[in-house]
């Protein structure tokens, strides 16, 4: 046990020494421009469309985003994003509303959720001989997490 700890131990600390390292980080406001929903969404179903621009106070909100870049070797790269987003808008419905199943009466105050999380890692081969149309080829994964909800 100890041998394959000391082991990866030097093989990460090899790694680190030789590769090199970079951060991206955006950030801003968002502001709910068009933002209608309804769920489940079909015209036979008795759900209703609202709107959180509309219907609810969205006030802007800011966002993050970082992305991280490891170049392993100058031939290989190693990405990892993530893109997080949730708005929360809170408001008094001057109408019933039915989401999901349920009816949230007009006059009470509701609290709205709408997120959108997005993560991503990549992986970049690139190509000895960069004078070719096809420079580098890759393989990314992606995964969203995704939820409107009222309360």
């Amino acid at each position: 046990m100890k041998r394959t700890f000391l082991t990866l131990a030097l093989l990460t600390t090899f790694a680190l020494a030789f590769a090199q390292f970079s951060a991206d980080l955006e950030t801003g406001f968002v502001f709910n421009g068009y933002n209608d929903a309804r769920i489940p969404n079909a015209d036979t179903d008795p759900s209703t469309f609202f709107s959180f621009v509309d219907d609810f106070d969205a006030d802007p909100i800011m966002f993050g985003r970082l992305n991280l870049h490891w170049l392993v070797h100058p031939r290989h790269e190693i990405s990892l994003l993530a893109a997080p987003l949730n708005i929360e808008p809170v408001g008094t419905l001057d109408r019933n509303i039915i989401f999901m199943d349920s009816t949230f009466v007009a006059g009470i105050p509701i609290q709205g959720r709408y997120k959108f999380n997005s993560f991503r890692a990549q992986y970049l081969y690139r190509f000895k001989n960069q004078k070719q149309i096809l420079r580098a080829i890759g393989l990314s994964v992606k995964l969203r997490d995704a939820v409107i909800s009222l309360e």
